[in-house]
């Protein structure tokens, strides 16, 4: 019955070219305008108050409404949300099944980059290990080096007569 009725109203004001929205901004026009000219001392300023008001009452109310102008009624105007073509796989999800795929693509990058940095690090930790980072008299490291008694370590080579290997060295460059 009440749908009936709502129907009714909708055909009506599509037969008479009149719309809610239009009636509501029209006698809000005429309600401001004669208000202003009857009782401000500035009636050109409520005048454009008037305007400015009805312009933006009716964007707010544009998007809810049809091509004709009458308001959208959820009872008989539901619009379905359309179904989402995800990465453009042509797979059509809902919402629990797309939650679990994002859950999945992440799960996914996470662990890709957790391996990707492991692998990083341990390259890096061996290339810094190979050689002996030389440390000034602050205790901050400098470029690495390969000092004379890293190679007298590695291979033990004859410096001197003797074979004594020096202590103190300079960096080799």
């Amino acid at each position: 019955m009440k749908l009936d009725n709502m129907r009714n109203e909708y055909i009506e004001s599509r037969e008479n070219g009149t719309s809610f929205i239009s009636q509501a901004l029209k006698h809000l026009m005429i309600g401001i305008v004669m208000g202003g000219c009857l009782f401000a001392p500035y009636p050109l300023l409520i005048l454009g108050v008037g305007v400015a008001a009805g312009v933006l009452v009716y964007k707010k109310f544009e998007d809810a409404t049809d091509q004709y102008g009458t308001l959208l009624r959820p009872s008989y105007n539901v619009l379905k949300e359309p179904e989402v073509d995800i990465e453009g796989l042509g797979e059509y999800l809902n919402e629990s099944e797309k939650e679990q795929k994002l859950k999945n693509n992440l799960e996914n990058n996470l662990e890709n980059n957790l391996e990707n940095n492991l692998e990083n690090n341990l390259e890096n930790n061996l290339e810094n290990n190979l050689v002996s980072i030389y440390v000034n008299k602050d205790k901050r490291p400098i470029k690495p080096t390969i000092t004379y008694n890293t190679f007298a370590r590695i291979y033990p080579f004859p410096s001197n007569e003797n074979n004594n290997i020096e202590k103190d060295s300079e960096p080799m460059l």
